[in-house]
């Protein structure tokens, strides 16, 4: 019983390791596409700097977006606070709402209008 199990094991396997035959049919042109394709090390080395930008990019992002947001809190307390919004951002850290000035990634800058208190970060 066991042999027969192998020997079938064997008849299944078999024609994975042999291929479907012979001859040079068309294995010029094949290989001739192939190498105008980028192949799998190509894609291999450059795949880990693509990451390595995506991740940068959402660092980026996510810097903006929680600077932000710290901002427009400190804008409303201070109109809850003052009855008014600031003249200016800095006004936020003089008053003690903000500790400091936060930080903007390169090339981007703060964009605030003090009659409507709305806060926004612009690429430059």
């Amino acid at each position: 019983m066991k042999m027969l199990m192998r020997l079938m094991g064997a008849v299944l396997i078999l024609p994975l390791f042999v291929g479907c035959g012979g001859g040079d049919d068309g294995n010029e042109e094949a290989a001739e596409n192939e190498s105008d394709a980028p192949g799998i090390v190509e894609q291999a080395v450059s795949a880990p700097v693509e990451y390595l930008g995506a991740v940068n990019q959402a660092n980026k992002y996510s810097r903006n977006q929680l600077a932000e947001a710290n901002v427009k809190h400190a804008v409303k307390t201070f109109r809850a606070m003052e009855g008014r919004f600031p003249n200016q951002l800095k006004e936020l850290v003089d008053n003690g709402y903000l500790p400091k000035a936060p930080e903007l990634p390169r090339g981007f800058r703060w964009h605030y209008d003090p009659r409507t208190g709305t806060v926004s970060t612009v690429a430059q």
